[in-house]
């Protein structure tokens, strides 16, 4: 999950916490057996409040394998009204996750093993460090735990290295180490993710390609890695059922610059809009404001790789000399820097102007209407606008070459292009990504919506690769989907030209000298002046509105 600092929120109509501290789950252990060493299954009784019965389980803090004590954190759960902390009932070992992070759960769901015991007690005393070790006299203390290892073929214990596969296109030879998703001493299955890059165009997951315990990782988090390079090293083989498994025990806990995730809070002062608001909830609620005691805001520091401040802050009150608005910085992803950069290189290349025209949407909805559910049932894809518009965008380009070419700069000749590989805007857990439809122009609107449900699929499995969104000659833009109304967009080479569709609204149209209300689209082309001319645009925008007014026309090629 993204790295963030996340605060129990507030309800601005109910009565005002003084603390603002987030409530804690209520915990029900459905016990096997009270003996020692026996498995107990974790349950969560409520969320806090009769009207939450369900939450997203946001992060694991434990895996199966770690040895937990009692009272200590192993999960976060989050509803919409607070967050929530799960905590081991008894000391021992896990034995079993249930539910997988990101998974909804509701009242009563288990969520977890655990081995009551195992592992548990005082902890085992980590071996002697070697000389160099104790002439530093800081290294961390550290206890060992039993985890579960996947077996692995017989033979003595051998080192795998982890290296950085192709990134799917030869234009791209290096990537940002965003995220490792195992630590050092944690067990490994086949297959499992261990760290996820961030390229100038894809994600790509770097996965295990054998079973066994994570030994070192050789990459930082944030450090550019090329293709090829070994990155992390698991070592694999011998009598690998079980392995000690080295975390930090209490000395290495209070040693850290990081502070545990515990029930341990800081305050951070209110100022600006947060003081603004919990004026306006003390005033709904009857309560004094400013309280007679400072106040502060407790926040639970998520991200186990960002330090907490040492102590509370006091607040100031609203209107104070020391009031300011907060800011905060966040790193720009290689891509979206990538993203900048092409859009910068296009404003200061070409010559961008834009047309517009409004349709009339009545048939066109009418249509899907009447033949969705029919096109549901045979097809297993709902029928929608995207692929009547890009079947009528591509029947347009057939109509004005010119909207479909691209200058070649090099050579100072213009290529004009007999096929239409249309990008169109996909959803996908990250956002919107433009994807590629090839040759469009020889698919109808079946193949059309086929393809694009395929994307969709694999937007949603974060497995679109490089040739999916690669080398579109026309592109279709939708901020109607956000509400846009009107908006121009900005050509993305090897395009020429763009077109944006927006919102459909509601507006009063001439019809036989009357004003009727009428669905209304505003459609916007973007093109290169250079190229195009604007009768050129004009046409083509016309010949896509003429269709859509009028679908029958994609029938007969009119």
């Amino acid at each position: 999950m993204p790295l963030s600092t996340r605060s129990a929120p507030v309800s601005f109509g109910s009565p005002l916490h003084a603390s603002w501290a987030p409530h804690h789950v209520h915990q029900q252990l459905v016990r096997f057996s009270s003996n020692q060493g026996k498995i107990l299954e974790q349950k969560i009784e409520d969320f806090g409040a009769e009207s939450i019965t369900e939450g997203t389980l946001v992060e694991w803090r434990k895996q199966v394998g770690d040895v937990v004590s009692k009272g200590e954190l192993l999960a976060e759960i989050e509803t919409d009204k607070v967050s929530i902390e799960v905590k081991a009932a008894e000391s021992g070992t896990i034995t079993e996750l249930l539910v997988a992070a990101d998974a909804t759960v509701s009242k009563g769901q288990p969520l977890l093993k655990l081995a009551v015991g195992s592992g548990s007690g005082a902890p085992a005393t980590a071996s002697a460090p070697p000389p160099a070790a104790e002439a530093g006299a800081t290294a961390p203390a550290a206890t060992t735990a039993a985890a579960e290892v996947p077996k692995s073929a017989a033979g003595p214990a051998r080192i795998v290295d982890i290296k950085v596969s192709d990134f799917g296109a030869e234009s791209i030879t290096e990537g940002t180490l965003v995220e490792w998703s195992k630590k050092v001493g944690q067990p490994v299955a086949k297959g499992e993710l261990l760290a996820t890059i961030e390229t100038d165009k894809v994600s790509v997951e770097v996965k295990a390609e054998e079973g066994g315990i994570l030994k070192e990782l050789l990459a930082e988090l944030d450090s550019t890695v090329e293709a090829g390079k070994v990155i992390a090293k698991i070592e694999v083989g011998g009598d690998m059922t079980t392995a000690a498994v080295a975390t930090p025990g209490p000395a290495a806990e209070a040693a850290s610059v990081v502070p545990p995730m515990a029930d341990t809070a800081h305050a951070t002062q209110l100022t600006g809009l947060r003081s603004a608001f919990a004026k306006l909830a003390a005033q709904r609620s009857g309560l004094p404001w400013p309280p007679a005691a400072a106040t502060t805001v407790k926040v639970k520091a998520v991200n186990p790789h960002v330090a907490a401040p040492a102590a509370a802050v006091p607040a100031t009150p609203a209107g104070g000399a020391d009031e300011r608005p907060t800011e905060r910085r966040v790193p720009l992803s290689r891509v979206r820097q990538h993203v900048m950069q092409r859009m910068k290189d296009a404003q200061n290349t070409t010559a961008l102007l834009t047309t517009f025209q409004e349709a009339d949407m009545s048939t066109a909805l009418a249509l899907l209407s009447k033949y969705r559910d029919l096109f549901q049932k045979k097809h297993g894809a709902p029928l929608g606008l995207l692929s009547l518009f890009a079947k009528a965008s591509a029947n347009a380009l057939a109509e004005v070459p010119a909207i479909n070419a691209v200058i070649d700069d090099a050579t100072s000749e213009t290529v004009f292009r007999d096929y239409v590989d249309l990008s169109v805007p996909i959803p996908s857990p990250r956002g919107p990504v433009s994807c590629v439809l090839q040759n469009v122009e020889s698919m109808s609107v079946k193949d059309i919506e086929l393809t694009i449900q395929d994307l969709v699929k694999k937007a949603a499995k974060d497995a679109l690769s490089i040739e999916d969104m690669s080398g579109p000659t026309f592109g279709i833009n939708d901020s109607g989907v956000a509400g846009g109304m009107l908006g121009t967009s900005i050509v993305n080479p090897p395009q020429s030209a763009v077109m944006g569709t927006n919102a459909i609204t509601q507006r009063a149209v001439a019809m036989d000298g009357k004003a009727t209300a009428r669905p209304v689209m505003y459609l916007s082309l973007t093109y290169d002046h250079r190229l195009i001319d604007g009768r050129e645009a004009v046409t083509f925008l016309c010949s896509v509105r003429d269709k859509m007014q009028d679908p029958a026309r994609l029938l007969i090629d009119l």
